[in-house]
């Protein structure tokens, strides 16, 4: 049978068209007038056939349910805190250093004394009470005797007072003020035989200024009046320079001055020579050379050379505790064995004049 509708050929058993199911039956081409609220409900004929054929249908893809652009809403990125807290941190931590350190350099008395310490703009001794006091110096006078100079210091009331341990600043010319030569001597142990004591001190560079020194002294110093001296020629008749001060009040022990300087006392009369009743020779009495000093060689085997030179021609030798007469020193320095010093010219007892390695003597030893 054909249907009526999409002209497909159905077999005659076939009620209802195979390809677009329109009723093809015997009945098919009749007009009914179906009102569904009325009409009684109608059943279907038989149900289809086992083999119908349908039409594949291919699934519609759908997109996902996203939401559109204007919908979205986005949120602020969460920014983390913690490189705030950490610059925070570190600003704090340096501030805190900044003011331990400046702490540090206004309170402690080592920084002080290095940052505000003021040095001498001029050559002389000077003293200062505590790092922050201003420098005073320490006159120096001249005398020929050294004995008129010892009388008038034990007088004087108007010597430099310091403390019982004094810090001290020379400022000087090495050669004109040599610290080999230098004596801290207490003034009433000067005797008129021209013996007279005195106390070691240290004497240490200042970065930067060669021609300074600190002076210290190891322990504090007994009250008394004391200078710094410089002894050269006859105790009587010379040129001997003194930078006097005076401590008071001091509860340091006596007894510190135990070694002991002499000064050469100028000969009187004309020297006459001495006949040698044994072997009937006459003996010449040696001049003392004027302005000198004495001095002992502190070794043995010690060379007298003709020039201020470790390269001098060896004149002769000393022996241990020798007595000489230091007449002057050398302007130059050498060193030998890690010691370096100048030379002193000298004059053994038997007249013979040489120039000495001056480390070698020992100016304070009888």
């Amino acid at each position: 049978m054909i249907c009526p509708q999409c002209k497909t050929a159905n077999d005659d058993e076939y009620v209802f068209c195979v390809n677009c199911g329109t009723s093809i039956g015997p009945d098919s081409h009749a007009t009914v007038s179906f009102d569904p609220r009325t009409s009684p409900q109608i059943s279907r004929p038989d149900p289809l056939p086992e083999t119908v054929f349908v039409k594949e249908s291919v699934p519609m893809q759908t997109s996902p349910a996203y939401p559109s652009e204007s919908t979205i809403i986005r949120q602020p990125a969460h920014k983390s805190r913690l490189p705030l807290i950490a610059g925070i941190t570190v600003v704090l931590l340096a501030g805190l250093v900044a003011i331990i350190a400046l702490g540090v350099y206004f309170i402690s008395p080592g920084v002080i004394d290095q940052r505000a310490e003021i040095f001498p703009d001029h050559l002389g001794l000077f003293w200062r009470k505590d790092p922050n006091a201003a420098l005073v110096e320490v006159k120096k006078l001249d005398y020929t005797n050294a004995l008129d100079g010892r009388n008038a210091l034990l007088k004087d009331e108007t010597l430099q007072i310091v403390s019982n341990q004094p810090d001290l600043i020379l400022y000087a010319d090495a050669a004109e003020v040599s610290l080999g030569d230098l004596r801290f001597v207490k003034l009433d142990t000067l005797t008129d035989e021209g013996k007279v004591k005195y106390l070691d001190f240290q004497a240490s560079l200042i970065d930067g200024k060669p021609a300074m020194k600190r002076i210290k002294f190891e322990r504090p110093l007994e009250s008394g009046r004391y200078a710094f001296a410089l002894f050269s020629g006859f105790l009587t008749e010379g040129k001997h320079r003194f930078w006097p001060i005076e401590i008071r009040d001091s509860n340091a022990p006596a007894g510190q001055f135990t070694q002991e300087l002499s000064l050469s006392i100028k000969p009187t009369g004309t020297p006459q020579a001495n006949t040698n009743t044994n072997t009937n020779q006459a003996a010449q009495v040696v001049e003392i050379p004027a302005g000198a000093t004495i001095a002992y060689c502190a070794r043995t085997d010690v060379r007298l050379r003709r020039s201020a030179s470790l390269s001098g021609k060896q004149l002769d030798k000393l022996a241990i505790k020798q007595k000489v007469y230091v007449i002057r020193y050398s302007e130059n320095s050498d060193l030998w064995n890690g010691i370096e010093s100048n030379w002193a010219l000298v004059q053994t007892e038997k007249g013979k004049q040489g120039w000495v390695f001056n480390a070698f003597l020992d100016h304070g030893k009888n």
